[in-house]
């Protein structure tokens, strides 16, 4: 399975929709995706990410979390995201 983390601006997420349709699990806070729904940008406005979470997620490969995602509030956007790499 493929991962991919996006946010809601133009210039950090204007391949979602082929992310999505090649198969990827896009994953976004729960707030970057209401925010798609108020964004305009002349370039288009991002597809939506096929996964959202509140506060926290947690990324599995062969049943062993490889990542965990944060969302500690709002910072350049509502939906910021730290994600901790375990290996």
């Amino acid at each position: 399975m493929k991962y991919v983390l996006i946010g809601v601006h133009q210039d950090k997420s204007c391949n979602t929709t082929a992310f999505v349709n090649s198969g990827a699990q896009v994953i976004a806070q729960e707030k970057e995706k209401a925010g798609l729904a108020t964004y305009t940008n002349p370039a288009g406005t991002p597809g939506p990410p096929s996964k959202t979470f509140k506060d926290e997620y947690s990324i599995k490969m062969d049943g062993k979390e490889v990542a965990h995602l944060y969302h500690w509030g709002n910072a350049s956007t509502k939906g910021e995201v730290i994600t901790y790499f375990r290996s």
